[in-house]
């Protein structure tokens, strides 16, 4: 998915090379293709969590806390994780290499 070398940095900007995928059916076979970002929560668990894709509401309400976490991502995207209403982090891809 991900090369050894992609991190996220301090400002929640991901550096790295996300490869391009085919066959991945953890969401479902509609979105088994294209670029994921697995990673984990570190800190204080919560009991909900949600993910905001450039705004927008998360698709499923109350969403149970898993601090490991696969996000299908693309290029000009940001990705907000909140834990417990508080905002943990805010991801951006603009600046990772998509191949």
């Amino acid at each position: 998915m991900i090369s050894e070398d992609t991190k996220i940095l301090a400002d929640g900007t991901v550096s790295g090379t996300l490869h391009e995928v085919t066959g991945f059916t953890k969401f479902s076979t509609s979105e088994a293709d294209g670029h994921f970002f697995p990673f984990t929560l570190t800190g204080v668990a919560g009991s909900k969590m949600e993910l905001k894709k450039d705004g927008a509401e998360d698709k499923v309400k109350d969403r149970a806390y898993d601090k490991d976490i696969v996000l299908k991502v693309e290029q000009s995207q940001k990705w907000e994780v909140k834990v417990d209403g508080e905002s943990k982090i805010t991801l951006d891809f603009s600046k990772a290499n998509f191949e």
